[in-house]
């Protein structure tokens, strides 16, 4: 992976995968996938001087749909967004 440092009030998210079968376990075409809406984030900037991050790297996040620039690293797909664009938060264990 590339070294890297996220700016200001962006984060950087690892998307997770779409559902590719149904709960039936029927298999979903490719183009009627749901685009992913939620992953892990991997980095946080720093934030803005009036707005510190509220987001934690590790956490689950849901994201707005469509939201960030995708970049790509290692063959590996990665969104940079907002913070803002981040709706909800999970952490795993009940730890943040």
């Amino acid at each position: 992976m590339l070294k890297r440092e996220v700016l200001h009030e962006k984060v950087l998210v690892k998307p997770l995968e779409a559902q590719k079968e149904s709960v039936g376990g029927i298999s979903i075409p490719e183009e009627l996938q749901k685009k992913p809406s939620k992953g892990i984030v991997i980095d946080v900037g720093c934030g803005l001087k009036d707005r510190p991050m509220v987001i934690k790297k590790g956490a689950t996040v849901f994201y707005v749909f469509g939201a960030g620039t995708k970049i790509e690293d290692n063959g590996e797909e990665f969104l940079v967004m907002r913070d803002t664009d981040c709706l909800l938060q999970i952490f795993e264990n009940g730890t943040e």
